[in-house]
């Protein structure tokens, strides 16, 4: 999303870039905050990341479970060019196309995330009770979504009459996301 922005947005933008440098074996730890490897060697992941490639695109998301917070380790001197989310949102905050390009992208990448939680929750959902969606009544499926959204679904759904309902049939118990209903 960064790489299509208005040249005036991404000189901008280029302006709140730090650099940074970080030592063998050491753990990169950072919150809401894109990498770019300028040297260097780490693993993130299970995967090498050496010079030109990036992580940290998932910092435009707000809902914390749907970002990937895996540490990065070094397996050598390595520089780095770092954005952070609050940087970003500084340097576009005039320019308001770019602003919901940014949000746009959020929203594409927060409903790929989700759906692969959710996916990750049917396939448990499945294997430990040998039901699937369509077995599930309205109210077990908003709390499946919203338990593994959120990271809580522990494989199960508890029957119609343990799920504590409200007016739209959700459990008050957690953060309700707001799903439209079919």
């Amino acid at each position: 999303f960064i790489r299509d922005m208005d040249k005036d947005v991404l000189v901008r933008v280029v302006r709140q870039l730090r650099p940074m440098l970080f030592a063998p074996k050491e753990a990169i730890l950072s919150e809401r905050t894109l990498f770019s490897v300028r040297r260097g060697i780490c693993l993130r992941g299970g995967k090498v990341f050496a010079s030109g490639d990036v992580w940290g695109v998932d910092m435009v998301l707000c809902n914390v479970h749907l970002r990937d917070t895996t540490t990065a380790r070094c397996l050598c001197y390595m520089e780095t060019i770092c954005l952070r989310y609050a940087d970003l949102m500084h340097a576009i905050e005039p320019f308001h196309k770019e602003r919901a390009r940014i949000r746009w992208a959020e929203v594409k990448l927060a409903v790929c995330r989700a759906m692969q939680k959710i996916g990750i929750a049917l396939r448990a959902l499945h294997k430990l009770s040998g039901k699937s969606l369509h077995d599930l009544s309205e109210t077990q499926r908003v709390y499946l979504y919203q338990s593994a959204i959120n990271e809580k679904f522990e494989g199960l759904v508890p029957p119609d009459n343990d799920v504590c309902q409200t007016r739209n049939g959700v459990a008050p118990t957690r953060r309700t996301v707001r799903l439209p209903t079919a």
